[in-house]
């Protein structure tokens, strides 16, 4: 598609689209356009509206994440645009609470259709920068799976568990990559959220005795599947 033309209106029981009440136009050219998600991202009684849309480019793609924020309550004709993330040949998505963006990146050496690392960014709902990793290319790799939106934990024989990491930075100073470093327990992972917000707790309490001159700064208590 060269664009996309989003309308917002009430649906009739026949599935036809009433007059609408906003018109606005997404700009492509579009390669995929995924069903639009009405979520509440913030636990604050408005759910937003998530499009989500792959725009094609000459390398590849470009995931794009667009939050709308209603202006009255669950009122979609009155809508304003909060952020946008991108995810180059990569993901965008809003997953258990948070907005996980990944785009392709190489290696010294590496020609950009060659590349072999993705780097993973975490983001709070509110947009803060939780977590941030060099992970393998999952577009290497025949799973991937990540870019589908309906697949679910209870379709496989694993089971969900969270695994505790915690973002640790030199004292007064800022929070960047140089500056930080990420602590992985050794223990986990952990039934339940609470268990791994514990362990988190545990290890932030320790951080004196071993690294004296840092502090915790975030973190994440990351998702994984775990075979049954």
């Amino acid at each position: 598609m060269h664009n996309a033309k989003i309308r917002i209106g009430k649906i009739h029981k026949t599935d036809r689209l009433l007059k609408p009440c906003d018109t606005f136009d997404i700009n492509g050219p579009i390669q995929y356009f995924y069903e639009p998600i009405f979520e509440d991202i913030n636990n604050n009684g408005k759910k937003e509206l998530l499009l989500k849309y792959n725009v094609t480019v000459a390398d590849g793609y470009i995931q794009v994440l667009d939050i709308f924020v209603p202006i009255v309550k669950n009122n979609y004709c009155y809508l304003s645009h909060k952020k946008s993330y991108y995810g180059r040949n990569g993901f965008a998505i809003f997953e258990n609470g948070k907005i996980v963006v990944s785009h392709q990146t190489s290696k010294k050496g590496e020609s950009v259709l060659g590349s072999s690392l993705q780097i993973e960014k975490i983001y709070s709902s509110n947009g803060e920068l939780i977590n941030e990793r060099k992970k393998s290319n999952f577009l290497k790799s025949s799973n991937i799976t990540i870019l589908d939106p309906y697949k679910k934990a209870e379709e496989t024989n694993n089971i969900k568990m969270y695994q505790a990491v915690l973002m640790v930075c030199i004292k007064g100073k800022d929070k960047s990559k140089n500056n930080c470093e990420e602590l992985a327990d050794t223990r986990g992972p952990y039934k339940t959220e609470d268990q791994c917000k514990d362990r988190i707790l545990e290890i932030s309490e320790d951080l004196p005795k071993y690294k004296p001159n840092f502090e915790a700064r975030g973190y994440l208590c990351e998702e994984q599947l775990v075979k049954d």
